[in-house]
């Protein structure tokens, strides 16, 4: 795809770590890594792990960064369930389509994503997803995998898809290639003496190559009238995992390169990974950095800088830090009487 690494990768379901271990060092030593992972044990696990990564314990949805700062962003996206963000709340997007709208939001102009998601991504029978998704962004390649290809480290037997996307540039007209709409293949399928028809992503009836299966309808998911991919003809359960690995190389190989970012300074683009705020720290709430003494205020979920017309102003940064002083002072009181019954701590920390 011709990314070498730099910039900012987001992985916004990083589990254990296992998308970031699998890193080549052009990347693993050139980029940055940042993202969430909701389960805080697994969370700690991540970035004991991989220390120079920045993983936040929260829900992806919880994740405030500026919009145009990813390069690049990877990922095998939650499936299951519905997500709120007052911003999507038009779309009201089942947790795996969240993922793909927030992250086209969050790419650079030419930047791009590779997710792992369900069949459902591209073969639900309403646009209305992958239509907000091709406003902004190409379809680069999709690659539908067999049942049951993470059923060991996922315990999925759904059908997955890998899809790269690539947001365009401003005023760049779309790359042509069609992948919004869901269409009816063949004739009905009968199943316990019942019609049943089978849609799929036009994409992919476009590109059977890139169908690594058979598909049909059986016992899925939901019920027995799901469409399917299964394994195709002639390659066993021991050899299928090695088989889909050749032919998801075999696609790779032939792919142009498609990563072209837009230029941005290499500070402004990665800078703010390192200045991710606190939770218990509320939005416009000013704060003293620890390392530098600066002032900084919460602005969007990262520690910006107080503008230079506050703090040009004479002693006004010494009254802030004042103030700040007393506000401190003030909460641990509060914090004090919660946690003792004790007059005589409390006392103590009344007097500072």
């Amino acid at each position: 795809l011709g990314y070498k690494g730099g910039g900012a990768v987001l992985e916004g379901s990083a589990g254990n770590g296992v998308m970031l271990g699998s890193a080549p060092d052009s990347v693993a030593n050139t980029a940055k890594f940042f993202g969430t992972e909701l389960d805080p044990i697994t969370c700690e696990i991540c970035n004991h792990l991989y220390p120079a990564a920045r993983i936040l314990p929260r829900g992806f949805q919880d994740l405030v960064f500026p919009d145009n700062s990813v390069d690049f962003a990877i990922g095998n996206v939650p499936f299951g369930g519905d997500i709120f963000d007052k911003r999507y709340a038009a779309l009201n997007p089942a947790i795996h389509d969240y993922f793909f709208l927030k992250t086209v939001d969050k790419l650079r102009p030419g930047g791009f994503l590779v997710y792992i998601t369900s069949m459902y991504t591209m073969d639900k029978r309403s646009d209305k997803i992958r239509s907000a998704l091709a406003d902004r962004a190409d379809l680069v390649t999709a690659i539908r995998m067999p049942n049951g290809v993470f059923q060991d480290n996922a315990g999925t037997r759904v059908a997955t898809d890998i899809i790269v996307l690539r947001k365009r540039m401003p005023e760049e007209e779309r790359n042509g290639i069609k992948w919004t709409e869901s269409i009816k293949i063949g004739e009905d399928y009968v199943v316990e003496g019942r019609n049943v028809p089978l849609y799929m992503n036009e994409y992919f009836a476009s590109h059977p190559e890139n169908v690594l299966g058979v598909m049909g309808i059986g016992k899925g998911l939901y019920s027995q009238f799901d469409p399917i991919c299964t394994q195709p003809p002639g390659v066993s359960n021991e050899n299928l995992i090695p088989w889909v690995k050749r032919k998801i190389i075999e696609i790779a190989d032939k792919q142009a390169p498609v990563y072209n970012p837009m230029e941005v300074p290499e500070s402004n683009a990665i800078s703010f990974i390192d200045r991710f705020a606190a939770d218990n720290v509320w939005e416009k709430q000013i704060v003293i950095d620890e390392k530098t003494g600066a002032l900084m205020r919460k602005i969007g979920g990262v520690y910006e800088p107080l503008p230079k017309e506050i703090t040009n102003i004479p002693d006004a940064v010494t009254q802030i830090k004042d103030i700040l002083a007393v506000r401190e002072a003030l909460w641990n009181v509060m914090r004090t009487s919660l946690l003792t019954n004790s007059d005589d701590i409390l006392a103590d920390a009344q007097k500072e």
